[in-house]
């Protein structure tokens, strides 16, 4: 298959969604692995709700992608803090360690999706902006940027 055909066919907001996917679905795995290892109930559970809320926030990203985004980060981050915790408690890396590695990479990845769009849209914003009449700064039309149509 051709990596350029896959370049241009997948839009960074599908490339979200495959991060919460597989973001809810390692959270699942690790909430029933600490059941079956650990008879860990409240990692099973918290595993699965973390898991539900962010599908949940996958299917909110149909219709309002920044929000989802924002929402993914605010889960990410509330289990890195409940990770980072029981990291400091039993220090050992796994698996509290490896699910804190996995929370900030893909939290991080939440806020950059959600803050790149706004700030694109600022700069644009404030390249367009200026005098009337004024080129752009940097050289703009060669005559000391003002336009002249004749």
């Amino acid at each position: 298959m051709n990596i350029d055909f896959i370049a241009n066919q997948l839009c960074a907001l599908d490339v979200v969604r495959i991060v919460i996917i597989l973001h809810g679905v390692i959270l699942a795995a690790g909430g029933v692995m600490g059941f079956v290892k650990a008879q860990s109930k409240p990692s099973l559970i918290a595993g699965v709700v973390s898991a539900v809320l962010l599908f949940t926030c996958l299917g909110v990203s149909f219709i309002a992608p920044t929000a989802a985004e924002f929402a993914a980060f605010a889960i990410s981050d509330t289990l890195m803090l409940v990770f980072a915790m029981r990291l400091n408690k039993t220090k050992k890396f796994m698996p509290s360690g490896m699910m804190l590695l996995i929370c900030l990479l893909a939290g991080t990845y939440y806020l950059m999706a959600a803050v790149t769009p706004w700030i694109i849209q600022k700069q644009s914003q404030n390249q367009y902006q200026g005098n009337p009449g004024q080129g752009p700064t940097g050289g703009g039309s060669g005559n000391g940027g003002s336009l002249n149509l004749i």
